[in-house]
């Protein structure tokens, strides 16, 4: 039996730093993702409608893009919190995360936060398959689908990872 390659315990999730009233200041939450990098804390997932839009600063920290792998939740329109899962959605969704990224470290795993019920789900993860064959995504992802998904989108590309979300 082949060996899994190894994962690390702890990752960050980035919510926690946007996505409430009084959102975390820019220099609050860089300190906090320096010391997740310095404690091996290098698996991270974020998504496109995590709060507010990132500030125009320059990065802070570019020397740790390459120590993270980056998870990317997104094709969802904020403003009406619906999924984007079409060709043109995809594409323009991975578009803005990029430029959110400002150059400084490409996506590692990026994944509709919800399937569209409404868009075959060939159609997404086809466009998936043309970022990832670009060289624009390491891999591709799923979030909260039911086994009969995965089986359909492994059948057009191989996703590499699956989520699910749970409240304790």
């Amino acid at each position: 039996m082949a060996a899994s390659p190894s994962v690390p315990h702890t990752g960050l999730g980035l919510l926690g730093m946007t996505w409430r009233p009084q959102v975390t200041p820019d220099e609050q939450a860089f300190a906090a993702m320096k010391a997740a990098v310095e404690c091996g804390a290098t698996y991270w997932s974020s998504s496109s409608v995590y709060g507010m839009p990132p500030s125009q600063s320059p990065p802070k920290y570019p020397e740790d893009a390459p120590k993270v792998t980056l998870f990317i939740r997104a094709c969802r329109d904020a403003a009406t919190a619906s999924p984007t899962c079409t060709r043109d959605g995809v594409r323009a969704s991975w578009a803005e995360c990029e430029s959110f990224l400002g150059g400084v470290k490409k996506i590692d795993c990026f994944r509709p936060a919800r399937i569209d019920p409404k868009v075959p789900v060939e159609e997404t993860i086809g466009a998936l398959k043309e970022l990832q064959d670009e060289g624009k995504i390491g891999s591709i992802g799923l979030s909260e689908v039911r086994a009969e998904t995965i089986r359909k989108a492994s059948a057009v590309c191989p996703i590499r990872f699956a989520e699910i979300e749970f409240s304790l």
